[in-house]
C-alpha cells in the first residue's frame, strides 16, 4: 500500500492541492492524508473517486513499482516459506 500512498501523492501534488481534491472527490481531507500516509486502505469506490476528481485513468493510478521483497531482518520470514499444514500448533 506504501508504493500506491507514494504515487497517489506525487500525481496530487502534480495535479491540483488537497483542499480541491477534497472538494472534487468528495473526500475528507483527513481521509486524503490518511490515503497519502498509508495509514488507511482505501476502498475500490474510493479510488474511483480519487482517478476521476484527479482526471487520470485507473492504469496511471496504478503504474507504479512495487518496493523489493521484504529482508530477512522479519523474524518471520523463515515461516513464510514453510507450507501451510507446518505452521500449524
Amino acid at each position: 500500500m506504501r508504493a500506491f500512498a507514494e504515487h497517489l501523492r506525487t500525481i496530487r501534488q502534480r495535479e491540483v492541492l488537497p483542499e480541491k481534491l477534497s472538494n472534487e472527490s468528495g473526500l475528507t481531507l483527513s481521509q486524503i492524508a490518511r490515503i497519502e500516509t498509508a495509514m488507511i486502505n482505501p476502498t475500490l469506490s474510493t479510488i474511483f473517486k480519487i482517478a476521476r476528481a484527479l482526471k487520470v485513468s485507473l492504469p496511471e493510478l496504478f503504474d507504479f513499482k512495487l518496493p523489493k521483497e521484504r529482508s530477512n531482518t522479519d523474524p518471520f520470514s523463515p515461516f513464510l516459506a514453510l507450507p501451510f499444514y507446518l505452521c500449524r500448533t
